[in-house]
């Protein structure tokens, strides 16, 4: 598998599991499956307090070399 597929693959691996855990702390809010136009807005990436709480802590349980990584191309 060619590793932009691979890495793509991932972190849609990783929206689905992120979703999850918000829908399961924060069953109020309207995420869900083809729901994305709060993700959409003028193309930027907004998110709610608790989605950035939750993604905080993934990345932050992550090893070192991972985690810098991510952040890295997060600034791109």
């Amino acid at each position: 598998m060619p590793t932009e597929t691979l890495i793509k693959t991932s972190f849609y691996a990783l929206i689905d599991l992120l979703v999850t855990q918000v829908n399961e702390r924060h069953p109020w809010l309207p995420c869900k499956q083809g729901c994305s136009p709060c993700c959409e807005k003028v193309g930027l990436l907004l998110i709610h307090q608790s989605e950035a709480d939750i993604l905080r802590d993934a990345v932050g349980g992550m090893d070192k070399a991972k985690r810098r990584g991510i952040q890295n191309r997060s600034r791109r």
